[in-house]
């Protein structure tokens, strides 16, 4: 049975989107695996909506995925992986969220009477729940990357190293290591891997913890669409 994986990367410009997404293809292309990916650049400003579709699989062949196709949807900032994941995600997908809001859009968040007084990651979360988008997944990338790395900056590495810590990305960790070393900054490889490292053990735990197993099957091109 033909098999692919969607995956949707979505947060901030100078989150660094586009490096993370950049180095997961590339391990994966080290490791065999046929990877189509698509960047949307925000090219005027900082903070400003940027995200990254990989598709993996033989047989994929369109640049973009489909309304309601992503397998996983991993967001650097949580009000923009609603966003996307109200537009792309499975209902029976995984959508990751880095628990740090930077910036709150009450459009995105669609709050509802009654839910005024709620935090805005729990606002977050009923717009998931509303759209029958039920494993979504608050995880504490910010706070891994600043006080257990040290390095706020190291966020991508470390929703990256959460990325593959769901066992749905198939590539090795070894492969993943060695491409963070050999395409991050000069100076940076030996943080980048700690924080990617970090992130695996941090999902890992955490997925333990709340009694979720961290992979699950991954789609396959037979399967209906949320909304059809």
């Amino acid at each position: 049975m033909n098999r692919e994986l969607n995956l949707v990367i979505a947060g901030l410009s100078g989150q660094g989107i586009v490096m993370a997404g950049k180095m997961l293809t590339t391990a994966l292309v080290a490791d065999g695996k046929k990877v189509i990916i698509s960047d949307s650049l925000a090219l005027t400003h900082r903070n400003a909506p940027t995200s990254t579709q990989i598709r993996v699989g033989e047989d994929v062949a369109s640049l973009m995925i489909g309304e309601g196709q992503a397998d996983l949807v991993v967001a650097f900032e949580a009000t923009e992986g609603l966003k996307a994941g109200l537009v792309y995600a499975r209902q029976d997908g995984l959508v990751i969220l880095n628990d740090r809001v930077l910036r709150r859009r009450a459009s995105a968040a669609q709050p509802k009477a009654g839910d005024s007084d709620a935090s805005p990651i729990t606002k977050i979360l009923q717009g998931f729940e509303r759209a029958g988008i039920r494993d979504v997944r608050v995880f504490p990338g910010s706070d891994v990357a600043q006080n257990e790395v040290g390095r706020l900056l190291t966020l991508n590495m470390v929703m990256l190293g959460a990325t593959v810590a769901t066992d749905m990305i198939p590539v090795r960790l070894a492969t993943v290591e060695q491409v963070i070393q050999e395409l991050s900054p000069r100076g940076t490889g030996e943080v980048n891997v700690a924080a990617f490292k970090a992130g695996v053990k941090r999902f890992k735990e955490q997925s333990r913890t709340e009694g979720e197993r961290p992979g699950r099957e991954l789609s396959t091109a037979t399967e209906t669409p949320r909304g059809s």
